[in-house]
């Protein structure tokens, strides 16, 4: 991102649980305000309560009304994998995909 950009990260999180794939991501996107940006944190819980422990998947990811829905899954499933690799964990299969996610505004000085 430009440098010159000033994003305004101030406001409350919200949470969307889903399962991972295309169209429940699709939808998330779907009903965000199309005007608008915001950002997403992909977290993996096992009861989707947020004071509890989880798993974050990657950094915070821009969206859009726009994005390409089908890109955000692969980019998921593949961290998705990343964590089954890395911590040697057998199975995901009780673990559901949490977005935190927020409107940002982005000023330019």
């Amino acid at each position: 991102m430009d440098k010159r950009i000033n994003i305004n990260k101030f406001g409350k999180f919200y949470y969307k649980n889903f399962e991972l794939g295309y169209s429940e991501i699709w939808r998330f996107l779907y009903q965000l305000d199309s005007n608008k940006v915001y950002t997403v944190i992909p977290l993996l819980s096992k009861n989707n309560r947020p004071d509890q422990p989880y798993i974050i998947l990657s950094e915070q990811i821009l969206v859009t009304n726009n994005s390409r829905a089908m890109l955000i899954t692969k980019f998921i499933a593949n961290k998705y994998e990343n964590v089954i690799d890395l911590y040697d964990i057998k199975d995901l299969d009780n673990l559901n995909l949490v977005f935190k996610y927020k409107q940002i505004n982005i000023n330019e000085p």
